[in-house]
C-alpha cells in the first residue's frame, strides 16, 4: 500500500461463540462475515495518492471467515487491522457425526459419574477429605460433561427438531455473557448471606426448580431483547472496550425476528 502498511494480527477462533453464528450456518452465511476492502488515504510524502489492498478474503488461508472489529491508522499512516478468522470447524456438524457421538459417550457416562461423586460429597461429607477428593474428581470430568451437552446441542440442531432448537436457543446463546453476569448475581442474591442465604436450605430438587426456572426467563428474556438491540448488554460493553467505538446498539426500525448478533 502506498499510505502504508496493513499488519493483520490473526486470532484463530475456532467453533461457535457469544457473537458467533447459529449451528449449521450455510457457507453463504459464513461468506457475508469476509473483511472489506481496506483503504489507506493519503499521507504526506506519497503524492496524496490512495492505496487498496484486501488483507482477508474468506477461504483463505485456511479459514471460513473474517471478521474485523476494528482499523486503526497510526500517526505515520501505517494501517493496524485487528481481524478474527473462524476456521468454521463446527459449521457443519453433520461431518463430525461420530466424534459427536463419543462425546456424548464419554461425557454422559464419565463426566456425569463425576457430577454424580461431587454432589454426593457435597451432601455427606462437606468439609472432608472425601470432598477433596470429589473436586478434584468434578475438575477432571467436568469438561467431558460439558462437551457432551454441547454435542448434544449441535446434533439438536442438525435433527429434526433443528430450525426450533436454533429459534429457541439461539438468542440466549448470543447473549453468554451477559447471562452469565445475570445468573452470578440472581444466584448470590438467592444463597449467599448478602441476600436470602438459602445456602444449605434448599433441597437438590429445589435447586434444580431454581436453576431450569431463571434459564427459561433468560430465554424468552434474550429473545425479546435482540428482537430490539443488536447485541446484549454486557456484550455490547465488551465490543465497545475492545474496539475503543460506540457500536450501534439498537436495532433500525420496528422489532423482528432473532438474527445473530451484529446483523
Amino acid at each position: 500500500m502506498t499510505a502504508g502498511t496493513v499488519a493483520g494480527l490473526l486470532a484463530a477462533v475456532g467453533g461457535l461463540g457469544a457473537a458467533g453464528w447459529a449451528p449449521g450456518a450455510s457457507a453463504a452465511v459464513r461468506e457475508r462475515a469476509a473483511a472489506p476492502a481496506v483503504r489507506a488515504a493519503g499521507v504526506p510524502g506519497d503524492g496524496g495518492l490512495c492505496g487498496v489492498s484486501v488483507p482477508y478474503t474468506a477461504g483463505v488461508g485456511g479459514y471460513a471467515s473474517y471478521r474485523i472489529p476494528a482499523v486503526v491508522r497510526t500517526p505515520a499512516g501505517t494501517l493496524l487491522a485487528f481481524a478474527a478468522g473462524r476456521v468454521g470447524a463446527l459449521g457443519d456438524p453433520a461431518r463430525h457425526r461420530r466424534t459427536l457421538v463419543r462425546l456424548q459417550w464419554a461425557g454422559f457416562t464419565v463426566g456425569l459419574l463425576g457430577a454424580v461423586v461431587y454432589a454426593h460429597a457435597n451432601l455427606v461429607a462437606p468439609g472432608g477429605a472425601y470432598q477433596a477428593l470429589a473436586v478434584a474428581v468434578d475438575v477432571l470430568t467436568a469438561p467431558l460433561l460439558a462437551a457432551a451437552y454441547a454435542a448434544t446441542v449441535l446434533r439438536l440442531a442438525q435433527g429434526r427438531w433443528g430450525e426450533r432448537t436454533v429459534a429457541v436457543l439461539g438468542p440466549v446463546g448470543s447473549m453468554t455473557l451477559t447471562g452469565y453476569l445475570t445468573q452470578s448475581l440472581v444466584c448470590a442474591l438467592l444463597f449467599t448471606g448478602y441476600g436470602a442465604g438459602l445456602v444449605g436450605r434448599v433441597p437438590p430438587p429445589g435447586v434444580l426448580a431454581i436453576a431450569v426456572a431463571l434459564f427459561a426467563v433468560q430465554v424468552g428474556a434474550s429473545r425479546w431483547w435482540l428482537r430490539r438491540y443488536r447485541y446484549g448488554p454486557a456484550e455490547w460493553l465488551l465490543r465497545a472496550w475492545i474496539t475503543l467505538t460506540r457500536p450501534p446498539l439498537r436495532r433500525a426500525g420496528a422489532p423482528g425476528p432473532w438474527t445473530s448478533p451484529g446483523r
